[in-house]
């Protein structure tokens, strides 16, 4: 089957190569030349034509060029947008992380300032009094804790201060760290966070049993 469907751009070539053969045709008619004249018009004409095709090139390259550019800039854009965007909620993440802390039952050290333990294990600080003002109150921890087997634990007239050595106060006064004897001649290191049952009620230091 013979294709009937025509190219624009094939028929603007030989409507170009004829117009130029028609000038030179004219042009060497004017001349006596008809037939040199419509050969060099049609090369004319044929130039024309490529030339016209270069422009046409060159254009759609250099658009294409343009857009590929803009396409890796926007790109690269977003994508450094989406890292800035991750890394600023990691950080907030990390921020949040860092302020939260765990409030335990008893948190006496919320509300008191100047921890201290003295040598017969009483624990003395400074508390608020819930009126704006600060009361210098004490608690012995000898009656707050055991040696239960070289272990460290909360129990009421617990007496631990007969088997321990190297007792002291960390963190600030939170933290109490002890050597216990474990029963079978050894000592065992123990730490116990004071918060968990001690607390301040209107400035003085309560044990929560």
């Amino acid at each position: 089957m013979v294709n009937t469907q025509s190219n624009p751009e094939e028929e603007r070539g030989v409507m170009g190569a004829l117009a130029g053969a028609a000038a030179g045709g004219y042009g060497g008619h004017k001349v006596n030349h008809g037939v040199l004249g419509a050969v060099g018009g049609a090369v004319a004409g044929s130039m024309l034509e490529d030339h016209f095709k270069d422009e046409k090139k060159k254009k759609k390259h250099e658009k294409h060029s343009k857009w590929g550019l803009h396409r890796r800039d926007s790109s690269s854009s977003s994508s450094s947008s989406s890292s800035s965007d991750d890394e600023k909620k990691h950080q907030h993440h990390q921020q949040g992380h860092g302020q939260r802390q765990e409030v335990l039952a008893g948190n006496f050290s919320a509300s008191c300032a100047d921890i201290t333990l003295d040598g017969d294990y009483d624990l003395i600080a400074r508390c608020g009094d819930g009126g704006g003002g600060m009361k210098l109150s004490s608690i012995s921890l000898n009656h707050c804790l055991t040696n239960d087997g070289g272990v460290l634990k909360w129990a009421a007239n617990g007496g631990f201060g007969g088997s321990a050595r190297d007792v002291r106060l960390v963190n600030g006064g939170r933290v109490l760290e002890a050597a216990l004897g474990d029963g079978r001649g050894g000592w065992r290191p123990n730490r116990i966070r004071l918060d968990e049952r001690i607390t301040n009620q209107f400035g003085e230091l309560k044990f929560l049993p």
